[in-house]
């Protein structure tokens, strides 16, 4: 394959990969964001919920009484995950791709 065509796959994994990751943010943010707002204490438990939904979680998000955005009031972490190994696809591509270089 082309270098150039390898550099351009890399480069649009992690565009990608960041497209989906900050969209993975807005969704999860669209769901905890008014516990984040009003429980102080849970804070670090609504953090987890980004990269993993356990069962704290969903009762976080069902417990919550207040109005969503868009009215979401779901989220589920496989969007964030899809990001995060675009991103880390995107640098082992490169890293192959410099270390697969004739000298």
């Amino acid at each position: 394959m082309n270098s150039i065509v390898i550099r351009n796959i890399a480069v649009a994994a992690c565009a990608g990969g960041f497209v989906f990751l900050f969209s993975a943010i807005f969704w999860w943010w669209a769901v905890y964001g008014p516990i984040w707002q009003t429980s102080a204490g849970v804070r670090t438990e609504i953090l987890g919920c980004a990269l993993s939904v356990d069962s704290v979680c969903v009762f976080l998000a069902d417990y919550c009484s207040a109005q969503h955005l868009f009215g979401i009031d779901t989220y589920n972490s496989s969007l964030a995950w899809f990001g995060v190994s675009l991103i880390v696809s995107s640098v082992i591509i490169d890293i192959w791709k410099q270390i697969a270089r004739p000298a």
